[in-house]
């Protein structure tokens, strides 16, 4: 209740930072919506990173001389 009180989280978060069983989660989500006590809105899309990794990618040092 803590996570879904502070800001809008997704059911997989919920189940992850929960532990408990997709089946609970989604039981609670819909009780809450029965309640009409969830607010639901369509997830933002994934932030791009600012760090590209391609691979294969070599890490070393380099010798100055």
């Amino acid at each position: 209740m803590s996570e879904l009180s502070q800001r809008h989280v997704t059911e997989p978060h919920l189940q992850k930072c929960s532990g408990v069983s997709t089946t609970e989660v989604r039981n609670l989500l819909q009780y809450l919506q029965s309640r009409e006590l969830l607010e639901d809105r369509e997830a933002e899309p994934p932030k791009p990173s600012r760090w590209k990794v391609s691979w294969p990618f070599h890490i070393g040092h380099s010798r100055v001389s």
